[in-house]
């Protein structure tokens, strides 16, 4: 699965959200649905191509700031946990420093709390970018290959 971080930091949950519309469109129904439905009622919040393709897709209600990221941090992990059990999961995000705060927040958290099967994670990015340098303190459990460049990952990529 490959996503690219864009220059929008003003808009939250942009990554996540261009993240699981591409999930969307190129993982198998069986595979998304064995997400739990709560997951999908929770990333709704921040993806209402959901309603589109998952039939009778709502938020559920009404909640605080801080709760409801919560709840779309919950359910994107549990998004992620399940293709990395169900499928295997390589996850390229390209230009990491551009990530929505919170996002890259969500992602962290996931690390930072081991909740991800063993995964490839594949980042590009500034090699002095703070965000790499703190996601780095957190890969034990994970494959983490970093590049500086969409032209490194490209050839990494074209060698495999």
């Amino acid at each position: 699965m490959r996503s690219n971080c864009l220059p929008l930091d003003a808009l939250d949950y942009y990554w996540m959200t261009d993240f699981i519309e591409a999930i969307l469109d190129t993982v198998h129904q069986n595979i998304l649905q064995k997400v739990p439905p709560w997951c999908w009622q929770d990333l709704y919040r921040v993806c209402g191509k959901l309603s589109i393709i998952m039939d009778r897709v709502t938020a559920l209600d009404y909640l605080s700031v801080e709760a409801e990221k919560i709840r779309i941090s919950a359910a994107f992990n549990t998004l992620i946990h399940t293709l990395c059990k169900e499928a295997g999961l390589i996850l390229c995000i390209s230009n990491i420093q551009w990530m929505d705060l919170c996002s890259f927040n969500c992602l962290k958290h996931a690390l930072f709390k081991n909740l991800f099967p063993p995964m490839t994670l594949v980042l590009t990015g500034k090699e002095n970018d703070t965000k790499l340098i703190e996601l780095q303190r957190y890969f034990s459990h994970s494959k983490f290959i970093v590049f500086y460049s969409d032209q490194c990952y490209n050839s990494y990529r074209n060698e495999r």
